[in-house]
Protein backbone atom coordinates (compact mmCIF):
# COMPACT_ATOMS: atom_id res chain seq x y z
CA UNK A 1 0.00 0.00 0.00
CA UNK A 2 2.64 2.26 1.35
CA UNK A 3 4.85 1.59 -2.49
CA UNK A 4 1.34 2.37 -4.44
CA UNK A 5 0.67 5.35 -2.34
CA UNK A 6 4.70 6.66 -3.21
CA UNK A 7 4.50 6.41 -6.99
CA UNK A 8 0.89 9.45 -6.44
CA UNK A 9 2.80 11.99 -5.01
CA UNK A 10 5.84 12.08 -8.03
CA UNK A 11 3.87 10.97 -10.93
CA UNK A 12 3.18 14.54 -12.24
CA UNK A 13 6.39 15.44 -10.85
CA UNK A 14 8.34 12.99 -12.81
CA UNK A 15 6.16 11.74 -15.66
CA UNK A 16 4.53 15.44 -16.75
CA UNK A 17 7.55 18.03 -15.45
CA UNK A 18 7.29 20.05 -18.35
CA UNK A 19 3.76 19.97 -18.51
CA UNK A 20 1.87 22.79 -17.13
CA UNK A 21 0.54 22.16 -13.23
CA UNK A 22 -1.32 25.57 -12.54
CA UNK A 23 -2.06 28.25 -15.05
CA UNK A 24 -3.88 31.58 -14.42
CA UNK A 25 -4.52 34.71 -16.85
CA UNK A 26 -0.46 35.56 -16.18
CA UNK A 27 0.92 32.82 -15.04
CA UNK A 28 2.57 29.74 -16.14
CA UNK A 29 3.91 27.32 -13.89
CA UNK A 30 4.98 23.48 -15.17
CA UNK A 31 5.32 20.55 -12.60
CA UNK A 32 9.20 20.99 -12.46
CA UNK A 33 8.88 24.77 -11.53
CA UNK A 34 6.19 24.18 -9.14
CA UNK A 35 8.73 21.72 -7.28
CA UNK A 36 11.21 23.80 -6.94
CA UNK A 37 9.47 26.25 -5.49
CA UNK A 38 8.18 24.38 -3.05
CA UNK A 39 11.26 23.21 -2.23
CA UNK A 40 12.73 26.80 -1.89
CA UNK A 41 9.51 27.31 0.06
CA UNK A 42 9.47 24.31 2.39
CA UNK A 43 12.84 25.40 3.29
CA UNK A 44 11.38 29.55 4.34
CA UNK A 45 8.77 27.42 6.33
CA UNK A 46 11.54 25.67 8.31
CA UNK A 47 13.28 28.71 9.12
CA UNK A 48 10.18 29.91 11.11
CA UNK A 49 10.20 27.07 12.87
CA UNK A 50 7.17 24.99 11.43
CA UNK A 51 7.61 21.67 12.72
CA UNK A 52 6.27 18.61 11.58
CA UNK A 53 2.72 17.72 12.35
CA UNK A 54 1.90 21.32 13.55
CA UNK A 55 -1.49 22.86 11.96
CA UNK A 56 -0.74 26.39 10.00
CA UNK A 57 -3.72 27.80 8.75
CA UNK A 58 -4.12 29.34 5.21
CA UNK A 59 -6.29 32.28 4.92
CA UNK A 60 -6.20 33.35 1.59
CA UNK A 61 -8.27 33.45 -1.54
CA UNK A 62 -7.34 30.66 -4.38
CA UNK A 63 -4.18 31.65 -5.88
CA UNK A 64 -1.00 29.92 -7.25
CA UNK A 65 0.95 30.53 -4.05
CA UNK A 66 -1.99 28.73 -1.93
CA UNK A 67 -0.97 25.67 -4.01
CA UNK A 68 2.74 25.94 -3.36
CA UNK A 69 2.33 26.85 0.64
CA UNK A 70 -0.20 23.35 0.62
CA UNK A 71 2.50 21.52 -0.69
CA UNK A 72 5.61 22.83 0.97
CA UNK A 73 3.65 22.27 4.35
CA UNK A 74 3.57 19.26 3.64
CA UNK A 75 7.02 18.53 2.16
CA UNK A 76 7.59 19.83 5.96
CA UNK A 77 5.75 17.77 7.51
CA UNK A 78 3.29 20.38 8.46
CA UNK A 79 -0.66 19.89 8.50
CA UNK A 80 -2.40 22.68 6.17
CA UNK A 81 -5.41 24.32 7.89
CA UNK A 82 -7.32 25.58 4.94
CA UNK A 83 -9.96 28.28 6.40
CA UNK A 84 -12.52 30.16 4.38
CA UNK A 85 -11.45 33.86 3.76
CA UNK A 86 -15.07 34.57 4.06
CA UNK A 87 -15.42 33.73 7.45
CA UNK A 88 -15.87 36.65 10.37
CA UNK A 89 -12.37 37.49 12.10
CA UNK A 90 -14.27 35.94 15.45
CA UNK A 91 -15.03 32.73 13.88
CA UNK A 92 -11.63 32.16 12.39
CA UNK A 93 -10.40 32.85 16.15
CA UNK A 94 -12.31 30.42 17.64
CA UNK A 95 -12.23 27.55 14.85
CA UNK A 96 -8.50 27.78 15.06
CA UNK A 97 -7.76 28.05 18.87
CA UNK A 98 -10.02 24.37 18.72
CA UNK A 99 -7.76 22.35 17.20
CA UNK A 100 -5.42 24.25 18.35
CA UNK A 101 -3.47 25.97 15.40
CA UNK A 102 -1.53 29.25 16.16
CA UNK A 103 0.43 30.19 13.23
CA UNK A 104 -1.79 31.78 9.88
CA UNK A 105 -0.42 32.35 6.58
CA UNK A 106 -2.60 35.34 5.45
CA UNK A 107 -3.38 38.20 2.82
CA UNK A 108 -2.45 41.25 4.57
CA UNK A 109 -6.72 42.20 3.87
CA UNK A 110 -7.47 39.68 6.70
CA UNK A 111 -9.03 40.77 9.45
CA UNK A 112 -8.68 39.10 13.01
CA UNK A 113 -9.71 40.07 16.31
CA UNK A 114 -6.95 42.64 17.99
CA UNK A 115 -6.10 40.54 21.17
CA UNK A 116 -5.79 37.44 18.72
CA UNK A 117 -2.96 34.36 19.62
CA UNK A 118 -1.71 33.68 16.33
CA UNK A 119 1.86 34.65 14.51
CA UNK A 120 1.05 35.56 11.09
CA UNK A 121 2.85 35.37 7.69
CA UNK A 122 2.26 36.58 4.63
CA UNK A 123 2.21 34.47 0.99
CA UNK A 124 4.56 37.86 -0.49
CA UNK A 125 6.76 36.82 2.60
CA UNK A 126 6.90 33.26 1.92
CA UNK A 127 6.72 32.00 -2.15
CA UNK A 128 9.67 33.03 -4.28
CA UNK A 129 9.59 34.78 -7.68
CA UNK A 130 10.00 32.28 -10.25
CA UNK A 131 13.52 33.99 -11.26
CA UNK A 132 14.50 32.81 -7.65
CA UNK A 133 14.14 28.92 -8.05
CA UNK A 134 16.09 28.76 -11.38
CA UNK A 135 18.79 26.64 -9.82
CA UNK A 136 17.24 24.81 -7.27
CA UNK A 137 17.30 21.20 -7.18
CA UNK A 138 14.38 19.99 -6.15
CA UNK A 139 14.70 17.10 -3.74
CA UNK A 140 12.19 13.75 -4.00
CA UNK A 141 9.85 13.65 -0.96
CA UNK A 142 7.28 10.89 0.07
CA UNK A 143 4.32 10.37 1.87
CA UNK A 144 3.03 7.50 4.51
CA UNK A 145 -0.94 7.10 3.37
CA UNK A 146 -1.85 7.29 7.20
CA UNK A 147 -0.10 10.61 7.79
CA UNK A 148 -2.48 13.75 8.29
CA UNK A 149 -2.73 15.77 5.51
CA UNK A 150 -4.93 18.61 6.16
CA UNK A 151 -7.89 19.77 8.45
CA UNK A 152 -11.11 20.82 7.27
CA UNK A 153 -13.43 22.23 8.31
CA UNK A 154 -17.47 21.75 7.87
CA UNK A 155 -19.62 24.41 6.69
CA UNK A 156 -21.25 25.02 9.90
CA UNK A 157 -24.57 25.40 8.11
CA UNK A 158 -26.64 23.89 11.01
CA UNK A 159 -23.79 23.66 13.95
CA UNK A 160 -20.71 24.88 15.00
CA UNK A 161 -18.34 24.28 12.37
CA UNK A 162 -16.20 20.71 13.15
CA UNK A 163 -12.64 20.11 12.15
CA UNK A 164 -11.81 17.23 9.92
CA UNK A 165 -8.53 15.68 10.01
CA UNK A 166 -7.94 13.91 6.94
CA UNK A 167 -5.35 11.57 6.02
CA UNK A 168 -3.29 11.68 2.41
CA UNK A 169 -4.67 8.62 1.76
CA UNK A 170 -7.85 9.68 2.20
CA UNK A 171 -7.81 12.41 -0.83
CA UNK A 172 -5.32 9.64 -2.87
CA UNK A 173 -7.90 7.02 -2.87
CA UNK A 174 -10.79 9.65 -4.18
CA UNK A 175 -9.11 10.35 -6.34
CA UNK A 176 -8.62 7.22 -7.94
CA UNK A 177 -11.93 6.43 -7.50
CA UNK A 178 -13.30 9.73 -9.18
CA UNK A 179 -11.04 8.69 -12.12
CA UNK A 180 -13.55 5.79 -12.90
CA UNK A 181 -15.73 7.72 -14.17
CA UNK A 182 -14.45 11.32 -14.68
CA UNK A 183 -10.75 10.41 -15.94
CA UNK A 184 -8.66 13.35 -15.55
CA UNK A 185 -5.14 13.29 -16.75
CA UNK A 186 -2.23 15.30 -18.94
CA UNK A 187 -3.85 17.65 -21.56
CA UNK A 188 -6.83 17.82 -19.25
CA UNK A 189 -7.72 20.92 -17.80
CA UNK A 190 -9.75 21.58 -14.88
CA UNK A 191 -10.91 25.25 -13.80
CA UNK A 192 -10.98 26.41 -10.12
CA UNK A 193 -14.11 27.14 -9.53
CA UNK A 194 -14.30 26.24 -5.79
CA UNK A 195 -12.50 27.55 -3.07
CA UNK A 196 -9.22 25.72 -1.87
CA UNK A 197 -10.76 25.61 1.90
CA UNK A 198 -13.32 23.63 0.88
CA UNK A 199 -12.93 19.50 -0.25
CA UNK A 200 -14.68 19.90 -3.69
CA UNK A 201 -11.68 22.45 -4.53
CA UNK A 202 -8.86 20.50 -2.67
CA UNK A 203 -9.43 16.94 -4.34
CA UNK A 204 -8.59 18.72 -7.63
CA UNK A 205 -5.00 19.79 -6.59
CA UNK A 206 -4.46 16.01 -5.72
CA UNK A 207 -6.42 14.70 -9.11
CA UNK A 208 -3.56 17.06 -10.94
CA UNK A 209 -0.73 15.95 -9.27
CA UNK A 210 -1.69 11.78 -9.20
CA UNK A 211 -2.39 11.72 -12.97
CA UNK A 212 -0.72 15.40 -14.33
CA UNK A 213 -3.57 17.01 -15.46
CA UNK A 214 -3.50 21.15 -14.80
CA UNK A 215 -5.68 23.63 -12.69
CA UNK A 216 -6.32 26.38 -14.17
CA UNK A 217 -7.74 29.29 -12.03
CA UNK A 218 -9.65 31.59 -13.72
CA UNK A 219 -9.55 35.39 -14.46
CA UNK A 220 -11.91 37.22 -12.71
CA UNK A 221 -12.57 39.64 -15.46
CA UNK A 222 -13.70 37.28 -17.98
CA UNK A 223 -17.47 35.62 -17.89
CA UNK A 224 -17.38 31.84 -17.60
CA UNK A 225 -17.40 31.16 -20.85
CA UNK A 226 -14.59 33.11 -21.83
CA UNK A 227 -12.30 31.28 -18.95
CA UNK A 228 -13.97 27.88 -20.33
CA UNK A 229 -12.99 29.40 -24.17
CA UNK A 230 -9.59 31.02 -23.55
CA UNK A 231 -8.19 28.16 -21.33
CA UNK A 232 -8.91 25.70 -23.30
CA UNK A 233 -11.07 23.94 -20.26
CA UNK A 234 -12.00 20.44 -20.43
CA UNK A 235 -13.06 20.03 -16.62
CA UNK A 236 -15.23 22.03 -14.51
CA UNK A 237 -16.84 21.96 -11.12
CA UNK A 238 -20.45 23.37 -10.20
CA UNK A 239 -22.63 23.82 -7.42
CA UNK A 240 -26.18 24.03 -8.50
CA UNK A 241 -26.05 27.85 -8.21
CA UNK A 242 -23.50 28.26 -11.04
CA UNK A 243 -25.07 25.41 -13.22
CA UNK A 244 -28.58 27.56 -13.05
CA UNK A 245 -26.12 30.97 -13.96
CA UNK A 246 -24.57 29.13 -16.82
CA UNK A 247 -27.61 27.72 -18.14
CA UNK A 248 -28.85 31.40 -18.51
CA UNK A 249 -26.64 32.36 -21.23
CA UNK A 250 -26.68 31.03 -25.08
CA UNK A 251 -22.76 31.48 -25.32
CA UNK A 252 -22.09 29.73 -22.13
CA UNK A 253 -24.39 26.70 -22.76
CA UNK A 254 -22.30 27.07 -26.53
CA UNK A 255 -18.79 26.74 -24.74
CA UNK A 256 -19.87 24.83 -22.09
CA UNK A 257 -20.37 21.53 -25.19
CA UNK A 258 -16.88 21.66 -25.80
CA UNK A 259 -16.20 20.13 -22.15
CA UNK A 260 -15.00 16.71 -21.27
CA UNK A 261 -16.89 16.56 -17.39
CA UNK A 262 -19.07 19.11 -15.25
CA UNK A 263 -19.10 17.75 -12.22
CA UNK A 264 -21.97 19.00 -10.45
CA UNK A 265 -21.76 19.14 -6.49
CA UNK A 266 -22.68 21.11 -3.20
CA UNK A 267 -26.07 20.39 -2.51
CA UNK A 268 -29.10 18.57 -4.34
CA UNK A 269 -28.81 19.64 -8.12
CA UNK A 270 -32.76 20.47 -8.96
CA UNK A 271 -34.31 18.17 -11.35
CA UNK A 272 -35.40 21.18 -13.78
CA UNK A 273 -31.57 22.27 -14.00
CA UNK A 274 -30.68 18.72 -14.51
CA UNK A 275 -33.09 18.39 -17.27
CA UNK A 276 -32.45 21.39 -19.27
CA UNK A 277 -28.34 20.32 -18.89
CA UNK A 278 -29.37 16.93 -20.21
CA UNK A 279 -31.79 18.34 -23.53
CA UNK A 280 -28.70 21.01 -23.90
CA UNK A 281 -26.12 17.98 -24.22
CA UNK A 282 -23.53 18.90 -21.46
CA UNK A 283 -21.83 16.47 -20.10
CA UNK A 284 -22.91 16.60 -16.43
CA UNK A 285 -22.12 14.20 -13.58
CA UNK A 286 -24.54 14.74 -10.49
CA UNK A 287 -22.52 13.30 -7.62
CA UNK A 288 -23.11 13.02 -3.49
CA UNK A 289 -20.15 13.89 -1.30
CA UNK A 290 -18.70 15.01 2.09
CA UNK A 291 -16.28 16.54 3.90
CA UNK A 292 -16.00 13.25 6.12
CA UNK A 293 -15.36 11.18 3.06
CA UNK A 294 -12.51 13.94 0.99
CA UNK A 295 -15.14 14.28 -1.38
CA UNK A 296 -17.27 12.53 -4.16
CA UNK A 297 -18.89 9.45 -2.81
CA UNK A 298 -21.06 8.68 -5.46
CA UNK A 299 -20.91 9.57 -9.42
CA UNK A 300 -22.96 9.30 -12.67
CA UNK A 301 -21.19 7.68 -15.17
CA UNK A 302 -20.54 9.14 -18.46
CA UNK A 303 -23.70 9.17 -20.88
CA UNK A 304 -25.47 7.90 -18.14
CA UNK A 305 -29.56 8.67 -19.43
CA UNK A 306 -31.98 11.40 -17.44
CA UNK A 307 -33.87 8.81 -14.89
CA UNK A 308 -29.97 8.15 -13.54
CA UNK A 309 -28.43 11.98 -13.61
CA UNK A 310 -31.90 12.76 -11.68
CA UNK A 311 -29.85 10.61 -8.38
CA UNK A 312 -26.63 11.26 -7.18
CA UNK A 313 -25.02 8.50 -9.28
CA UNK A 314 -23.39 5.08 -7.99
CA UNK A 315 -20.96 4.11 -5.12
CA UNK A 316 -17.33 5.03 -6.42
CA UNK A 317 -14.83 2.50 -5.80
CA UNK A 318 -12.82 2.32 -2.17
CA UNK A 319 -16.41 3.37 -0.67
CA UNK A 320 -18.96 1.35 1.03
CA UNK A 321 -22.27 2.77 1.13
CA UNK A 322 -25.83 1.33 3.09
CA UNK A 323 -28.82 2.72 3.77
CA UNK A 324 -29.64 2.53 7.35
CA UNK A 325 -33.56 1.30 8.79
CA UNK A 326 -34.03 4.71 9.41
CA UNK A 327 -33.33 6.09 5.62
CA UNK A 328 -29.70 7.25 6.94
CA UNK A 329 -26.76 7.14 4.50
CA UNK A 330 -24.17 5.51 6.11
CA UNK A 331 -20.45 5.29 4.59
CA UNK A 332 -17.21 3.80 5.27
CA UNK A 333 -13.98 3.17 2.99
CA UNK A 334 -10.39 4.44 2.39
CA UNK A 335 -11.67 7.94 1.66
CA UNK A 336 -12.95 7.99 5.50
CA UNK A 337 -11.73 11.15 7.88
CA UNK A 338 -9.19 10.09 10.54
CA UNK A 339 -11.46 11.85 13.07
CA UNK A 340 -12.85 15.33 14.64
CA UNK A 341 -10.08 17.57 16.32
CA UNK A 342 -11.67 19.09 19.80
CA UNK A 343 -9.22 20.51 22.42
CA UNK A 344 -6.25 18.49 20.91
CA UNK A 345 -8.12 15.02 20.76
CA UNK A 346 -9.03 12.90 17.83
CA UNK A 347 -12.75 11.34 17.95
CA UNK A 348 -14.04 9.26 15.13
CA UNK A 349 -17.52 8.45 15.27
CA UNK A 350 -18.52 5.35 13.80
CA UNK A 351 -20.18 1.98 15.03
CA UNK A 352 -18.31 -0.86 15.46
CA UNK A 353 -18.87 -2.29 12.36
CA UNK A 354 -16.98 1.03 11.09
CA UNK A 355 -19.75 3.04 9.27
CA UNK A 356 -20.25 6.54 9.77
CA UNK A 357 -23.51 8.09 9.82
CA UNK A 358 -23.07 10.78 7.86
CA UNK A 359 -26.44 12.50 8.84
CA UNK A 360 -28.34 12.35 5.36
CA UNK A 361 -31.43 10.82 4.19
CA UNK A 362 -31.48 8.49 1.38
CA UNK A 363 -32.45 5.74 -0.47
CA UNK A 364 -30.92 3.44 -3.68
CA UNK A 365 -32.89 2.33 -6.53
CA UNK A 366 -32.79 -1.16 -8.10
CA UNK A 367 -29.82 0.29 -10.00
CA UNK A 368 -27.15 1.23 -6.96
CA UNK A 369 -28.40 4.62 -7.69
CA UNK A 370 -29.09 7.18 -4.71
CA UNK A 371 -31.26 9.79 -4.06
CA UNK A 372 -30.41 11.91 -0.98
CA UNK A 373 -33.73 13.17 0.47
CA UNK A 374 -32.15 15.93 2.92
CA UNK A 375 -30.26 16.15 6.03
CA UNK A 376 -31.92 14.24 9.32
CA UNK A 377 -31.25 17.47 11.41
CA UNK A 378 -32.93 19.49 9.41
CA UNK A 379 -36.42 17.90 9.55
CA UNK A 380 -39.26 19.36 11.75
CA UNK A 381 -42.63 18.58 13.22
CA UNK A 382 -46.01 21.50 12.17
CA UNK A 383 -49.12 20.14 13.88
CA UNK A 384 -47.35 17.16 14.22
CA UNK A 385 -46.20 16.27 10.45
CA UNK A 386 -42.94 15.99 9.85
CA UNK A 387 -41.64 18.64 7.05
CA UNK A 388 -38.37 17.87 5.13
CA UNK A 389 -37.28 21.55 4.15
CA UNK A 390 -35.03 20.32 1.27
CA UNK A 391 -38.49 18.59 -0.47
CA UNK A 392 -40.32 21.97 -0.25
CA UNK A 393 -37.18 23.09 -1.57
CA UNK A 394 -36.44 21.02 -4.50
CA UNK A 395 -40.26 22.24 -5.54
CA UNK A 396 -39.47 25.52 -5.15
CA UNK A 397 -36.26 25.27 -7.28
CA UNK A 398 -38.27 23.81 -10.41
CA UNK A 399 -40.64 26.43 -10.83
CA UNK A 400 -38.65 28.55 -13.53
CA UNK A 401 -37.34 31.85 -12.90
CA UNK A 402 -36.23 31.30 -9.29
CA UNK A 403 -32.72 30.30 -8.94
CA UNK A 404 -32.46 29.25 -4.99
CA UNK A 405 -34.53 28.51 -2.47
CA UNK A 406 -33.91 28.11 1.58
CA UNK A 407 -36.60 26.73 3.78
CA UNK A 408 -36.45 27.42 7.64
CA UNK A 409 -38.66 26.74 10.48
CA UNK A 410 -39.63 29.41 12.27
CA UNK A 411 -41.81 28.84 15.80
CA UNK A 412 -45.76 29.29 15.87
CA UNK A 413 -47.81 29.47 18.88
CA UNK A 414 -50.72 26.85 16.87
CA UNK A 415 -48.49 24.19 15.47
CA UNK A 416 -45.37 24.55 16.90
CA UNK A 417 -42.88 25.73 13.74
CA UNK A 418 -43.93 25.98 10.42
CA UNK A 419 -41.82 26.83 7.29
CA UNK A 420 -40.51 29.97 5.78
CA UNK A 421 -38.75 30.36 2.67
CA UNK A 422 -36.57 32.47 1.41
CA UNK A 423 -36.36 33.05 -2.76
CA UNK A 424 -33.59 34.05 -5.07
CA UNK A 425 -35.93 35.10 -8.47
CA UNK A 426 -34.88 36.70 -11.68
CA UNK A 427 -38.22 38.54 -11.45
CA UNK A 428 -37.87 40.77 -9.06
CA UNK A 429 -40.62 40.95 -6.55
CA UNK A 430 -41.48 37.31 -7.00
CA UNK A 431 -45.11 36.47 -8.11
CA UNK A 432 -45.96 35.28 -4.48
CA UNK A 433 -49.14 33.76 -5.59
CA UNK A 434 -48.49 31.80 -8.62
CA UNK A 435 -45.75 30.11 -6.56
CA UNK A 436 -47.96 28.69 -3.50
CA UNK A 437 -50.13 27.61 -6.71
CA UNK A 438 -47.02 25.90 -8.15
CA UNK A 439 -46.16 24.53 -4.88
CA UNK A 440 -49.80 23.15 -4.69
CA UNK A 441 -49.42 20.83 -7.29
CA UNK A 442 -46.82 18.52 -5.58
CA UNK A 443 -47.15 19.26 -1.95
CA UNK A 444 -50.01 18.81 0.38
CA UNK A 445 -51.01 21.80 2.23
CA UNK A 446 -49.37 21.78 5.61
CA UNK A 447 -46.29 21.93 3.97
CA UNK A 448 -46.80 25.49 1.86
CA UNK A 449 -44.93 27.93 3.72
CA UNK A 450 -46.61 30.82 5.48
CA UNK A 451 -43.94 33.25 4.21
CA UNK A 452 -41.93 33.80 1.56
CA UNK A 453 -38.96 36.30 1.56
CA UNK A 454 -36.53 37.83 -0.80
CA UNK A 455 -33.21 36.53 -0.31
CA UNK A 456 -31.06 38.63 1.72
CA UNK A 457 -28.52 41.16 -0.26
CA UNK A 458 -25.59 40.60 2.27
CA UNK A 459 -23.21 37.58 1.34
CA UNK A 460 -22.95 34.80 3.34
CA UNK A 461 -20.04 32.21 3.79
CA UNK A 462 -19.30 29.10 2.40
CA UNK A 463 -20.34 27.01 -0.61
CA UNK A 464 -23.83 26.00 0.93
CA UNK A 465 -25.93 28.72 2.86
CA UNK A 466 -26.39 28.93 6.64
CA UNK A 467 -29.34 27.88 8.10
CA UNK A 468 -28.77 29.37 11.70
CA UNK A 469 -28.83 33.04 10.18
CA UNK A 470 -31.83 32.44 7.66
CA UNK A 471 -33.94 31.03 10.98
CA UNK A 472 -32.54 34.05 12.58
CA UNK A 473 -33.57 36.62 9.83
CA UNK A 474 -37.15 34.89 9.09
CA UNK A 475 -37.71 35.60 13.20
CA UNK A 476 -36.52 39.17 12.84
CA UNK A 477 -38.43 39.66 9.64
CA UNK A 478 -41.44 38.66 10.86
CA UNK A 479 -41.31 40.59 13.69
CA UNK A 480 -40.86 43.97 12.04
CA UNK A 481 -43.80 42.89 9.69
CA UNK A 482 -46.13 42.29 12.50
CA UNK A 483 -47.00 38.65 10.99
CA UNK A 484 -47.27 36.43 12.91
Amino acid sequence: MVNEFKKFMFRAFADHANDPAVITHDRRLSFRRLEKTITVTSEKLRSLHIQKDEPVALLFENSPEYIILLQALWKLGAIAVPVSNRWPGELVHKSLLSIPCHKIIASEKTILPAENKFKIFYPSQLVSPDHDVNGVDAAIFSFDPDRAATIIFTSGSTREPKAVLHSFGNFYYNALGSFKNIPFTAGDRWLLTLPLYHVGGLSIVFRSLINGGTVVMPDEHRSMPENIYFNRITHISLVPTQLYRLLQEKSSVEKSRSLKAILLGGGAVPGQLVEKAFELNLPIHTSYGSTEMASQITTTRPGDPLDRLQTGGQILPYRKLKIAPDHEIRVKGRTLFTGYIQDNKITRPVDKDGWFATGDLGRMDEKGCLTVMGRKDNMFISGGENIQPEEIENQLNNIPGIEQSLVVPVDNAEFGQRPVAFIKDKSAPADILNIKRQLQKFLPKFKIPDHFFPWPEEKRSGIKPDRKYFVQLAKDLILSTGRS
